[in-house]
């Protein structure tokens, strides 16, 4: 019955439209063809096609629904939509992550910088950063670390985004009882930032973040609200906010389109961090196959009351007098 779907039908059961279902189809099946790994047909059973096996992951992402409800709906074992699962998190993960999550370089970062500049006037800003907790079944071994503020356990998603919500860089996996300065210090991007940052943030570019992280050169954050900022510091905390909200837009979308993350009860580590970043890459696959973002304003809204757990953070004070001072300029700049 699914080649008999509207557009809206498809939206709705599997997050993606049409031409983004058939893309991700071909793209998943070169992939299966490139592995070295044959799966053998068993008992003489035919093998379940590279079509349903996208469709039966992305019903999966997209709802709370159990092995058996999604193997009633498709035709299959419990067992065989396991193994789908399974298989096509590990083909995306470690054979399409490059394609779809990409740092911006080259005419990508200009539209980057153009797009947030669009926003509040802000130039050079590369990308906004932010953590979000990720609920999840208490685990084995040492559950309490995975405690966060508000008393349940997760895991934290540190990601970055574009102007248009699609990410850029995704890191997963601490407990939730980590603060988020210090997931970001221990992420391939902190490191790089810290060992060679001109790659990274070449000609100026920085970051924008939370008070959760700490002020450098490369990350900008806002001032923290005394009741005693300036005019001009207000105006900046609100330029600062108003740029920054594309990553909380993108947490959003991101939890109410593919609500297998609003409660991830993976109990292997390292699927469930896996099933995280690859709820990533169907999100840009589902951004980058659409221009329209209005029908998403719902889907985000109710992304963003799974995700309000992401704001509970402590200040990160600590800086020097040349960090300040580019946050300074940038004050300067806005208030002209």
């Amino acid at each position: 019955m699914v080649p008999h779907f509207s557009s809206v039908d498809v939206m709705r059961m599997f997050r993606l439209s049409w031409p983004a279902v058939d893309m991700l189809i071909r793209v998943v099946g070169d992939a299966i063809k490139r592995r070295k790994t044959a799966y053998a047909i068993a008992c003489g059973k035919h093998s379940i096609s590279v079509e349903k096996k996208v469709l039966i992951l992305l019903y999966y992402m997209g709802t709370q629904a159990s092995d058996y409800a999604i193997a009633h709906k498709f035709g299959v074992s419990d067992s065989s939509v396991h193994r789908c699962v399974h298989e096509l998190v590990n083909v995306i993960y470690e054979d399409l992550q490059a394609a779809f999550i990409k740092w911006p370089k080259g005419q990508y970062d200009e539209t980057v910088i153009a797009g947030f500049h669009e926003k509040q006037r802000i130039h050079n800003v590369i990308g906004a950063i932010d953590g979000s907790h990720i609920k999840i079944s208490s685990p084995s071994k040492q559950p309490a670390d995975y405690v966060n503020r508000k008393n349940y356990h997760s895991i934290i998603m540190q990601a970055v985004c574009g102007h248009n919500m699609t990410f850029t860089d995704v890191y997963v996996g601490w407990p939730g009882s980590v603060h988020d300065a210090r997931v970001y210090r221990n992420s391939p991007l902190g490191q790089a930032a810290a060992q060679q940052p001109d790659a990274v943030f070449p000609n100026g570019r920085f970051l924008v973040g939370d008070a959760a992280y700490p002020l450098s050169e490369h990350l900008i954050t806002p001032f923290k609200e005394t009741g005693m900022l300036s005019r001009e510091k207000m105006r900046y905390n609100f330029c600062h906010s108003s740029t920054r909200m594309a990553i909380e837009r993108a947490f959003g979308l991101l939890k109410g389109c593919f609500r297998r993350l609003q409660m991830l009860n993976v109990v292997c580590p390292i699927t469930r961090c896996r099933v995280a970043v690859v709820a990533c890459i169907l999100h840009n696959v589902c951004l980058l196959s659409t221009d329209d973002l209005n029908d998403a304003e719902e889907l985000i809204a109710e992304g963003l009351q799974a995700n309000e757990d992401a704001n509970q953070f402590q200040a990160y004070e600590h800086s020097s007098a040349d960090e300040k001072a580019k946050r300074d300029s940038i004050v300067q700049y806005l208030s002209k």
